[in-house]
C-alpha cells in the first residue's frame, strides 16, 4: 500500500512543469527499489489509463474540431 501510494504522489507530480510522468515513475520505482524491467514495466501499464482517459476526454471534438487532412 505504501509504494503504491508513493508511485500515485510521483504520477501527481507530473502536474509540475517540466516533469515527465514517466520519468517521476520511474525514478520513484527505482527508488523504492523496483529492477529496472518492473519500474519500466509499471510506468508504461500507468500510461494506459491515462492515454485512454484523454481520449475519451477529447472524443467529443472530433466532429467539431477543425481538420485539415479531412476523416480519412
Amino acid at each position: 500500500l505504501r509504494d503504491a501510494l508513493l508511485m500515485g504522489l510521483a504520477q501527481a507530480a507530473a502536474l509540475v512543469p517540466g516533469v515527465s510522468r514517466w520519468g517521476a515513475t520511474i525514478s520513484w520505482g527505482r527508488f523504492l527499489g523496483f529492477a529496472r524491467a518492473a519500474a519500466t514495466r509499471f510506468a508504461f501499464l500507468l500510461a494506459i489509463p491515462a492515454v485512454v482517459g484523454a481520449g475519451l476526454f477529447q472524443l467529443s471534438e472530433i466532429p467539431g474540431g477543425d481538420n485539415a487532412y479531412g476523416w480519412g
